[in-house]
């Protein structure tokens, strides 16, 4: 009876950690519902919409630059059921599957990952070739080990002779890249291929375009399992800075001061005590903000019964403390743990 019990308790908190997961995967699809810049992410991958060939997704990710500091980046890992997911929903988000053609092989129905083959990588097709997981590898140089998601058949390593539907490789051309699908199921193919990408991320934010209030900007975060977003040092303000042009767009000389799109709700907040200013987890702000001009002066606005209590960001990098209720911004969330 007691094995019985401890069984149940582990299918109950199971259930609850998956729908845990399932309702923060939404608040994050919610994050990202109108961004416009081809580039959506979660704490784990960031996927880029343009169609490209393998050898320009490897470069561009290696360029690819929010939060790896002097690390170059790399095509996503997916070596977890997490990462998977995540590229799946990405993916349908940005290419969502009832709008592509019917060709299950359509572009715009896979993803690059970052999975390679690189050992006996000129086969003959699947009749000659056998899988073996350690002569794939991830960036990393790990393998797929136990976790893998080849669809049935695959990895077949079919070949082209050159000049055969886009092979320009002598004497042919190999499938020795991975892409993944709206299922999540993975396929051995040719890198000249033209497929959107996506990047490991190793960045601690997660912007969105959607104007809220702080307060519902902070609730927003909370949902996706985030906070609102913290900058503690001069290399983080830098960081934020760069994440603004990825996932927002370069701004709009045409944008006023104080047009809600020039501003980002941050975490910043003096709602217990005036002047003692605190990240919304409690934490004390103890970097130097750069104010704006006149900015900390808790100007009072009678009609709505508060002070300037919140913290934003803007464009060029200075900090105004702002009124929560009724003015509706973009905001920062920061992932857990960075």
């Amino acid at each position: 009876m007691k094995s019985f019990l401890l069984i149940c308790q582990f299918i109950c908190l199971t259930e609850a950690i998956s729908n845990l997961e399932m309702k923060q995967l939404k608040g994050i699809q919610n994050l990202m519902k109108n961004l416009h810049n081809g580039v959506f992410t979660t704490c784990n991958i960031v996927f880029f919409s343009d169609l490209v060939d393998f050898n320009t997704a490897q470069e561009n990710c290696r360029k690819f630059d929010v939060g790896t500091g002097s690390t170059e980046g790399n095509l996503a890992t997916v070596n977890t059921d997490k990462k998977n997911e995540d590229l799946k929903m990405l993916l349908s988000m940005t290419y969502p599957r009832e709008e592509q053609p019917k060709s299950d092989w359509a572009d715009t129905k896979w993803v690059w990952s970052g999975l390679r083959k690189t050992r006996d990588n000129v086969g003959e097709g699947s009749k000659e070739m056998v899988y073996e997981a350690t002569e794939w590898q991830w960036a990393d140089g790990s393998t797929p080990g136990d976790f893998a998601r080849w669809l049935p058949g695959q990895p077949d390593q079919n070949s082209l002779k050159k000049g055969k539907k886009g092979c320009t490789e002598d004497p042919k051309c190999y499938q020795n890249q991975m892409r993944i699908n709206h299922d999540g199921n993975w396929d051995d193919t040719f890198k000249f291929k033209k497929h959107p990408y996506a990047c490991d991320y190793q960045g601690k934010y997660i912007l969105s375009s959607e104007k809220k209030s702080w307060e519902d900007a902070k609730t927003a975060c909370d949902d996706a399992g985030l906070q609102l977003a913290k900058i503690r040092t001069d290399e983080e303000l830098n960081e934020i800075m760069s994440a603004i042009q990825y996932f927002l767009g370069s701004g709009d000389e045409s944008w006023s001061k104080w047009d809600a799109n020039n501003w980002l709700w941050l975490g910043g907040n003096d709602i217990k005590k005036e002047k003692k200013w605190m990240w919304v987890d409690g934490e004390k702000i103890e970097w130097n903000i750069p104010w704006e001009k006149k900015a900390g002066n808790d100007n009072s606005k009678k009609k709505m019964k508060e002070g300037q209590d919140a913290m934003s960001l803007s464009r060029w990098g200075t900090i105004d403390d702002s009124f929560r209720l009724g003015i509706f911004r973009p905001f920062a969330c920061q992932c857990p743990g960075s």
